[in-house]
Formats: C-alpha cells, structure tokens, sequence
C-alpha cells in the first residue's frame, strides 16, 4: 500500500468520524430539546383566532419532525463510528466476501 491509499484512508477516517461527532451532538441535544418544545405547544393555551390555532398546530408539527429527524439519525451514527478499530463487529456478510477461499 502506497503513501497515498494511507493519506486517503486517513481523511476517509477523519471525515467519518466528524460526521459521527456532529451527528451524536446533534442527536444528544436535538432529541430532548425537540420532546421539550413539542410538549410545550401541546399545553400551550391557545386563543379563539384561527391564525393562533393554525400557528400552534403548525409549531407542533415542526417540533414533532425535527424530533423525528433527530431520533432517526441513529443509523447514520452507528455506520460513522463503523471503521475498522473503532467498532469491531463480526459482520457475516463481509466475512463472506472477504473470504479468500470464495473465488
């Protein structure tokens, strides 16, 4: 392996994991925030006005699918943190393709 696969298997590293990172972040602080906020405009009292019930309604479902945003970042963070040394999980399909005795 040259030089260059090395420096390129580095930053593809580097890169996943800061995308790992800032997911987790957003994961950890977007998710309790976001059942927060949308707990708040289920108890929030609203007025008689039609724009006020529609403004409320509307806040709820941007909470309720930033929520969902959030929570289903998951998937994206565990293939993020899935480098080679970092999570070592025995995953069939790869020890079958990686068999050198399958030609």
């Amino acid at each position: 392996m040259c030089s260059l696969d090395k420096d390129l298997v580095a930053t593809i590293v580097t890169v996943r994991l800061t995308i790992g990172v800032i997911c987790t972040i957003c994961m950890v602080f977007g998710t309790p925030t976001n059942i927060l906020s949308f707990l708040y405009f289920i108890k929030r009292k609203t007025g008689a006005a039609a724009n006020k019930i529609y403004m409320t309604y509307l806040c709820r479902m941007i909470t309720f699918i930033d929520f969902l945003i959030c929570f289903l970042v998951f998937p994206l963070i565990e293939s993020a943190y899935r480098v080679k040394g970092i999570l070592k999980k025995d995953d069939t399909k790869s020890n079958i393709t990686n068999d050198d005795s399958i030609t």
